[in-house]
């Protein structure tokens, strides 16, 4: 008569789904951004390519065109960024960078 492997209990199995889901969710924070090529103050930018130079949202970078604090311009239908603009609005003021505000 051949016998049956024993079974894992219902605890072990719960805890290697368990085990295993929180690895997986640990695994699944870690998001590397794409290398993103230098920028060229030269160029032209998509949205999409400004959001990610600037790393923020797009509903941020849409506020900051409205209230005019980032300039862009149209071609057709299509809206671009400048260079310029990205370089602009990626610099940390002086007095930020270097604590002169600070007591």
């Amino acid at each position: 008569m051949k016998t049956r492997p024993a079974r894992p209990s219902l605890d072990e199995r719960q805890r290697y789904t368990i085990d295993e889901a929180i690895a997986h969710l640990r695994s699944s924070r870690k998001k590397t951004r794409p290398a993103l090529p230098p920028l060229d103050e030269r160029q032209r930018y998509t949205i999409d390519e400004a959001i990610a130079y600037l790393r923020s949202s797009r509903k941020t970078l849409f506020s900051d065109i409205k209230s005019g604090r980032l300039l862009t311009f149209k071609e057709g239908r299509r809206r671009f960024v400048p260079g310029t603009e990205i370089v602009r609005r990626s610099r940390i003021p002086a007095d930020v960078a270097y604590g002169a505000g600070a007591a």
